[in-house]
C-alpha cells in the first residue's frame, strides 16, 4: 500500500497526525526506516509516540558507509595533488562547517541508536565506524545485513568469456568512472583485443566521452542505461569499480555470481567482506592508478589466474544469495 502524506512540510503537524491514523489503521508490529540518511525522524517518532496501542518496535537501517556524510569519501595524494589540495584547503579553511557537519550527524546518530529496536548496517566493519562517530556503544542493538545478490547466476564456462573488461553504474563523480577511463588509457596499446565496455547513464556521460575523445581511445564503449545488465555479467570476464566511497555495491555480487572477476579501489571497508583480495579479486589501495594498472593487466594477460579467480568469485558471491538474506531478514523480525 502507498500512502501520500498532504504537506510538503514533512516535518509539519498535518503529517504526524496523519502519519499517526496510518499506523493506526493497521498496527504495524515493525517498522523499518528503511534509509537512514533520510531526515524523517522529526516526523515517524512523534507520529510512534502518539499511538495510543502498543508501540511497534523500530528498525533503522544505514544503507551506506557510516563516515560519508562528514568526509564525503578518502583523501588521497595519489588521484592528484590539485583534488588532494582543495580538499584540504575546504577543511582548513571552514573548519566550522567540518565540526558543525560531525557534530549534528555524532547528535542525530546517539538520537537513532536510541529509538531502535534494531540498528541495521550493511557490514560488521561499518559498527564499529558508526560507534566511533557517535561516540557510544551501540552495543547489541546494532547488527550487519548485507545487501542480496540478485542474480541469473548463469555459470557458464570461461570459454564463454569475452576479453571485456566492465563498468556498471551510475555515471557520476563519485563513481570514479574518469579514473577507470584515465586506467584504461594506459592498458589499451599493449591490449588490442580486450575492449572496456561502460553501462549506466548519468550527468558525467559527456565528461567522459570528451575523455575517452582527447585520449584518443578506440576500445572503450558506452551502452547507456539498461534495465537488466545480466547480459554484460555473463559475458565480461573483470568487473571494475573505482568509487570514492560506497555501502555494499549490489553490482559486484551480482557479476560474481556470474563468474567476473573484481578489481576495485578499497574506498570502503564492505570490499573486504565481498572481494578476498588475491584470492577471487583484486582490492587495491585508494587511489593508487599504478597498482590498479598492473593487477588488472597481470588479470587481463592470465587466463590460468582469470578462470581460478572467476571460479571463487562465483562460490563467494553465493555466501550473499537472495535466499540468505531472506532467512536472515526473517531471524531479526524472529527475535
Amino acid at each position: 500500500m502507498w500512502y501520500e502524506l498532504p504537506k510538503s512540510d514533512f516535518a509539519s503537524n498535518q503529517n504526524i497526525g496523519a502519519l499517526g491514523k496510518i499506523f493506526d489503521s493497521f498496527r504495524p508490529q515493525v517498522i523499518i526506516f528503511q534509509d537512514s540518511y533520510a531526515p524523517i525522524e522529526q516526523t515517524l517518532f512523534p507520529a510512534i509516540d502518539a499511538l495510543a496501542t502498543k508501540k511497534p518496535l523500530l528498525l533503522i537501517v544505514e544503507h551506506n558507509m557510516p563516515k560519508v556524510p562528514i568526509q564525503k569519501g578518502l583523501i588521497s595524494l595519489s588521484e592528484g595533488v590539485l583534488v588532494f589540495a582543495r580538499r584540504i584547503l575546504g577543511r582548513l579553511l571552514c573548519p566550522i562547517r567540518y565540526f558543525r557537519s560531525f557534530l549534528y550527524e555524532r547528535n542525530r546518530r546517539r538520537i537513532l541508536y536510541h529509538r531502535a529496536d534494531k540498528y541495521l548496517f550493511l557490514s560488521e566493519r561499518y559498527k564499529v565506524v558508526s560507534n566511533r562517530i557517535a561516540g557510544i556503544d551501540g552495543g547489541a542493538k546494532l547488527m550487519a545485513m548485507p545487501n542480496p545478490v540478485i542474480s541469473e547466476s548463469a555459470l557458464e564456462g570461461l570459454e564463454i568469456k569475452r576479453k571485456e573488461v566492465l563498468y556498471c553504474g551510475s555515471l557520476i563523480s563519485s563513481k570514479g568512472v574518469h579514473r577507470l577511463v584515465d586506467i584504461w588509457a594506459q592498458l589499451e596499446k599493449d591490449s588490442p583485443d580486450w575492449v572496456f565496455t561502460v553501462v549506466g547513464d548519468g550527468n558525467e556521460r559527456g565528461q567522459l566521452e570528451w575523455q575517452v575523445a582527447k585520449l584518443g581511445l578506440r576500445n572503450i564503449r558506452f551502452e547507456g542505461f539498461q534495465r537488466n545488465p545480466n547480459e554484460y555479467y555473463r559475458r565480461a570476464a573483470i568487473i571494475v569499480m573505482a568509487s570514492s566511497f560506497e555501502g555494499w555495491p549490489m553490482v559486484l555480487g551480482e557479476a560474481m555470481s556470474c563468474r567476473c572477476v573484481p578489481v576495485v579501489y578499497g574506498s570502503f571497508l564492505a570490499a573486504h567482506d565481498i572481494i578476498e583480495d588475491g584470492q577471487n579479486g583484486f582490492i587495491i589501495c585508494p587511489f593508487d592508478r599504478n597498482a590498479f594498472v598492473r593487477k588488472l593487466k597481470d588479470l587481463m594477460d592470465n587466463d590460468d589466474l582469470r578462470c581460478k579467480m572467476a571460479d571463487e568469485a562465483s562460490k563467494s558471491a553465493s555466501k550473499y544469495d537472495i535466499g540468505v538474506i531472506k532467512e536472515r531478514w526473517y531471524e531479526v523480525f524472529k527475535n
